[in-house]
């Protein structure tokens, strides 16, 4: 629990500095397949910005985004809200979350698709 609170305020220190120092994302986190109806909300919890948004039951994103079938029971990071402090990745039980330029390729439409039901274009 020491440890875990130690990351926690090192995260949050890390995301007001970049703050205070008009950062915005070059890289961004990624939430993939494992996460598909798991949707275990740690991630959430120990986001210093809340970038990190559930599907709605009615199947669209925060954004108004229609998400797509079998998709739709996830959740998703903004990549222009997320300042890259990395705080959600070790609370995921699931290891669904991961730096986008480490997606493994079976899964890298799940690059696009955060982007996607951000209200986004994803141009890489």
């Amino acid at each position: 629990m020491i440890v875990e609170a130690a990351f926690l305020v090192d995260s949050l220190a890390i995301a007001t500095f970049a703050l205070a120092a008009g950062a915005s994302a070059v890289m961004t986190w990624i939430i993939m397949e494992p996460c598909i109806d798991v949707r275990d909300r740690a991630c959430v919890d120990v986001c210093p910005v809340d970038c990190i948004y559930e599907i709605d039951d009615d199947g669209k994103s925060v954004q108004g985004v229609q998400a797509d079938a079998g998709r739709d029971k996830m959740l998703y990071i903004h990549p222009e809200e997320c300042i890259d402090c990395g705080a959600c990745e070790p609370v995921c039980p699931v290891d669904a979350i991961v730096m986008d330029e480490e997606v493994p390729d079976k899964w890298n439409d799940f690059i696009a698709y955060n982007y996607k039901l951000s209200g986004l274009t994803y141009e890489g």
